[in-house]
């Protein structure tokens, strides 16, 4: 695929646009809705719904195609459940299907990767340590492909997709008992349902120069929400989360797979600890990453010096626990970043609930936040750890 057609895809994908995005696709526990954002100062309410029985509890992961119009949406702690919505009126979002997991694929499901022009979604089930691909139609009706099963590598933390190349990046835990050691797996997906390993992912073991590396010996964070893969420079950049640090991994070396075909180009001490949430501006090559407190703004341009040019303080989202409850989304075009989570907790006009920060990146030595001035989300205080999940369109 050439380079033009491959950022084409990642465009529908969601990963890149030279266009400012006018809509906001937010899942909550039980709750959904689309935000009119073409003016952040006077953003409305387009849509908005209540999701029964529990499907949303704790939204995990999601993923977008903006040319056929589709959001999905997986929930991997109750229900483990995967609801596909037609997004093509934001102000009248309909349900296209409900699908049920196959042999644990959506239970604690904690990475999602799309490729739109083969219409297949890769899935990573945590509590099952399995990979799992699924074919989707334009009408949203979802066909279970195939499995891959991790074995006693376990804890899969997340994966990263090359839709150029054909590849698939998965971390997975070596084993439940060490801590720090993590296996790395390339996957050949040039036949969409067939994960074919690049070397021997057994035999490769990383600790301090992997990305994904975890200080705690039940579980390995993972890509999703913290890692981008950049399609032009081959460059997987990832983000520690349990240290003050963010990674550039050259993986340009599609070949026999060994340590020295992963190369460690950079690492950064961002000064956000317990990262949560990680997106990127591809045309202007800058990597955000979010904490709970405080978000920091990583100037790429150059792999092998990764430089912090900003950090934002006092975000107020909330608490060092949830992991895959944060959600950061970049509109490249109006240099704005859209921040979530159930802990973002702003007192509005004397009424405390739950918000988005909007950052304004124009200059990325000096972030702004420009306004917390957004519709309240209908939260259940039960529910105050469940997950929030946005796309932009």
């Amino acid at each position: 695929m050439s380079n033009v057609a491959n950022k084409m895809v990642q465009a529908a994908a969601g990963n890149t646009g030279d266009s400012p995005f006018g809509n906001l696709f937010q899942a909550a526990s039980g709750y959904g809705r689309t935000l009119d954002i073409s003016d952040i100062n006077n953003i409305s309410t387009q849509d908005s719904w209540t999701v029964a029985n529990n499907v949303w509890y704790g939204p995990t992961c999601s993923a977008i195609d903006r040319e056929k119009g589709l959001v999905f949406i997986i929930s991997g702690i109750v229900s483990n459940t995967l609801t596909v919505w037609d997004i093509s009126d934001p102000t009248d979002v309909t349900l296209l299907s409900t699908n049920s997991q196959n042999s644990g694929s959506f239970s604690a499901a904690n990475g999602i990767a799309i490729n739109t022009t083969t219409q297949r979604i890769y899935v990573i089930g945590g509590a099952v340590s399995k990979l799992t691909s699924y074919q989707y139609s334009d009408a949203g009706v979802m066909t279970y492909k195939s499995q891959y099963y991790f074995g006693s590598h376990t804890k899969p933390g997340g994966i990263a997709i090359d839709t150029e190349d054909d590849r698939l990046y998965v971390v997975t835990k070596r084993n439940t008992n060490a801590a720090g050691l993590g296996s790395h797996y390339e996957f050949d997906i040039s036949t969409p349902d067939t994960f074919t390993n690049i070397g021997s992912p057994a035999t490769n073991t990383f600790d301090d120069t992997d990305p994904i590396r975890s200080t705690s010996s039940t579980h390995l964070s993972g890509y999703e929400n913290r890692s981008e893969f950049d399609i032009d420079t081959k460059i997987l950049y990832g983000s520690r989360a349990d240290e003050r640090a963010v990674t550039a991994i050259d993986v340009s070396t599609n070949g026999a797979y060994s340590n020295q075909t992963m190369t460690l180009k950079d690492v950064v001490t961002s000064g956000v600890y317990a990262l949560k949430a990680a997106t990127m501006d591809f045309n202007d090559k800058l990597y955000f990453v979010v904490n709970q407190t405080r978000l920091s703004c990583v100037d790429v341009s150059d792999p092998d010096n990764l430089a912090v040019t900003d950090t934002l303080e006092n975000l107020l989202c909330a608490t060092t626990s949830s992991i895959i409850h944060y959600d950061l989304k970049v509109d490249p075009a109006r240099k704005l970043l859209f921040q979530v989570s159930s802990f973002n907790k702003h007192n509005f006009n004397g009424v405390v609930s739950a918000r988005m920060n909007i950052i304004d990146y124009s200059d990325p030595t000096d972030l702004t936040l420009t306004t917390f001035d957004t519709p309240s989300v209908v939260t259940d205080a039960s529910r105050a750890a469940d997950g929030y999940r946005l796309e932009l369109f």
